[in-house]
């Protein structure tokens, strides 16, 4: 996903990062009317694909968590979006939200690393998160 598993430090961040870059990159070029298939499409593909992916990086990266796999960032990040309104600090509230719980990982997102494709999951389950806190605030700011 890029270069972002080049990085010395912090490569989920950056990971995260090139799926919002790519976010915007469609975003200004199809408009924000396509916005929620959009997202829905590579969320289920990254997750898809990370999920069939992880055994292999795990046995060739010889680490459970190997942080050059980025792809389930890119998953958590467009799954964070999906349900948000398609305005950039939306997306970028997104992104710092996905991060934040993908790194915290409350109860019980940890555990979630436990099971047969755990490192995919417990960003799913940041995702999940992420998304729920936006949309609460997104209500507390209407009323």
């Amino acid at each position: 996903m890029g270069y972002a598993h080049h990085l010395p430090f912090l490569k989920g961040t950056f990971g995260t990062l090139g799926a919002t870059l790519l976010y915007f990159l469609v975003y200004f070029t199809v408009g924000s009317e396509l916005h929620i298939y959009f997202c829905l499409i590579l969320f289920v593909i990254f997750t898809i694909v990370s999920y069939l992916t992880e055994p292999l990086a795990q046995s060739y990266l010889g680490n459970d968590d190997p942080p050059s796999f980025i792809i389930d960032e890119w998953a958590g990040f467009f799954g964070t979006i999906l349900f948000l309104p398609p305005q950039i600090n939306w997306i970028i509230y997104g992104f710092i939200a996905f991060r934040f719980f993908d790194i915290v990982k409350p109860p019980p997102l940890r555990r979630l690393e436990k099971i047969r494709g755990g490192i995919v999951w417990d960003d799913i389950g940041a995702a999940i998160y992420a998304g729920l806190t936006l949309q609460v605030v997104r209500y507390l700011i209407t009323i």
